[in-house]
């Protein structure tokens, strides 16, 4: 008989139906930490745990795959930049999609400022306080 103390899984999805998202979250860490280490890889855990956090975050696991990322609420452009980009740019046509250029991907695809650091510094004058 197995000892339910010592007992590991690394299946995530086992994990989070039975012991919840925040136990999956932690494994996905644990095991992406466990991999680039055993390839003589060292990196930040908190660079791991926002992809953990990314994967999580809606109270399931997702996949960063081309099927995981449709889950998120993702604009043509950025979903172009990841997998099948044809097949997205021809169904954001087809379908008449929008693409406000917010994301990250979306910017550096148009050659834009990326929305985060000095690409995201705005300067508001309110003129009514200096009368």
């Amino acid at each position: 008989m197995p000892n339910v103390e010592t007992a590991l899984t690394n299946d995530i999805l086992e994990i989070e139906s039975v012991l919840g998202i925040e136990a999956a979250q932690r494994s996905i860490i644990n095991e992406i930490v466990f991999t680039l280490k055993s390839h003589g890889i060292e990196i930040n855990v908190e660079h791991i745990t926002l992809l953990a956090d990314l994967m999580c975050f809606k109270g399931k696991v997702n996949g960063i795959t081309r099927f995981g990322i449709k889950n998120f609420k993702s604009s043509p452009l950025m979903l172009a930049s990841f997998e099948q980009t044809g097949e997205h740019l021809f169904d954001a046509a087809a379908n008449n999609k929008c693409n406000t250029i917010s994301g990250v991907s979306d910017a550096i695809i148009v050659g834009g400022k990326i929305p985060v650091g000095t690409g995201d510094v705005s300067i508001y004058y309110n003129d009514k306080q200096r009368n």
